[in-house]
């Protein structure tokens, strides 16, 4: 019984990476193969899908937060900075 988990498990692991493998070389060829233009998919967004697959899978331990902060984290920083410029406007203001 331990034996077909066991093998359960492994040729579960196996058809698993080989997926992910699929899975990251499809998107480096879409990412490639739109470098000359300025559209297509990001370094972001490839590493949050990443993450994202790597969460659903129980490969990482992380929060939904970490996992998707590719996704909203460069727009958070851009608000962040905005905020810091315009409390440093109104301080020197008044």
């Amino acid at each position: 019984m331990n034996l077909i988990i066991i093998l359960k498990n492994k040729i579960f692991f196996f058809v698993l990476s080989k997926t992910f493998r699929i899975f990251v070389l499809n998107l480096k060829q879409i990412v490639m193969s739109n470098s000359n233009s300025t559209s297509g998919i990001g370094l972001f967004t490839v590493l949050g899908l990443i993450f994202v697959v790597l969460k659903l899978c129980n490969l990482i331990d992380w929060s939904w937060w970490w996992v998707t902060l590719p996704f909203w984290g460069g727009a958070a920083l851009v608000i962040g900075i905005l905020l810091i410029v315009a409390l440093i406007a109104f301080i020197f203001r008044n």
